[in-house]
């Protein structure tokens, strides 16, 4: 009896049959380049998606995935059906950057590099979806599952995964598996989920008159001083650029007065990011 293949030999295999597959798909980097720069060229801050959502869509509809649709957060979806009746595996990539509508999306040519804001976060996963999409026609590469290509919204910063939270939401327990595409480059691979919480702090001061009331603490000296609770916790701070948050100043009209309240967000994680490569 021969033995039974072990995952990697079965992995090997599965590349020898689709190296023809992957050498079409090499072969159409000018053409995915051409989407890359297509899609980063329309604006889409977080809660602004839709004119990009719109141009996946069609997209979509191009290369033939049925019941391409948007669904209630905006999230654009389409089919391909596999070869037997299952749950889908994911194929997704979120639509939104962290740059607002003002921000010139002008392309600069550095060698062989294009640089702008949000090109590869996420322009190239965008266009690496609609390539997979292509590739996977359904004819010459069909899989035994069905492929859900969805392009999501509300994934960067306050957007708090919003299209991501409301697919799962949905199917539930009824997904295969997922994968998502988001920047550039394959180097590296994150294979576990990670989980957050996200935290309103709000920071509570007697506030008052700037001369008369300085030997009081503000907001401002709460806020400093906060940092240092966190290594009793069990959380892990993210980098405040992960959320944003205004400078510390007085909530009212008087470039005099001290601030009372003032509050901010912050994503705390158990354990750090890990990834292979």
């Amino acid at each position: 009896m021969l033995p039974r293949p072990t995952p990697d030999d079965a992995t090997a295999a599965l590349h020898r049959r689709l190296a023809r597959d992957h050498a079409a798909l090499a072969a159409r980097s000018d053409a995915v380049l051409r989407d890359q720069l297509a899609i980063h060229a329309i604006p889409a801050p977080t809660g602004l998606e839709g004119t990009r959502a719109g141009w996946i869509a069609d997209r979509f509809r191009d290369l033939a995935l049925t019941n391409v649709h948007l669904d209630a957060v905006g999230n654009v979806r389409g089919m391909r059906p596999g070869a037997a009746v299952a749950p889908p595996v994911i194929v997704g990539a979120h639509l939104d950057t962290v740059f607002d509508a003002t921000t010139p999306l002008d392309v600069r040519r550095d060698g062989t590099r294009y640089v702008a804001p949000g090109i590869a976060d996420n322009a190239r996963g965008l266009a690496a979806l609609v390539a997979l999409a292509a590739a996977c026609d359904g004819d010459r590469v069909r899989t035994v599952a069905p492929l859900l290509f969805v392009a999501t919204t509300g994934e960067e910063g306050s957007g708090d995964l919003r299209g991501a939270r409301a697919l799962f939401d949905d199917l539930g327990d009824g997904v295969t598996a997922a994968v998502m595409l988001d920047g550039a480059g394959d180097e590296a691979i994150v294979h576990g989920a990670l989980g957050a919480r996200r935290l309103r702090v709000t920071w509570r001061g007697a506030g008052g008159h700037s001369w008369a009331g300085s030997a009081r603490p503000t907001r401002c000296t709460l806020r400093r001083r906060a940092p240092r609770a966190w290594p009793r916790s069990r959380f892990h701070p993210i980098a405040e650029r992960h959320w944003p948050s205004p400078a510390c100043r007085a909530d009212t009209r008087s470039t005099r007065s001290r601030p009372m309240p003032g509050s901010k967000w912050i994503a705390a994680r158990p354990t750090p990011l890990r990834s292979t490569g």
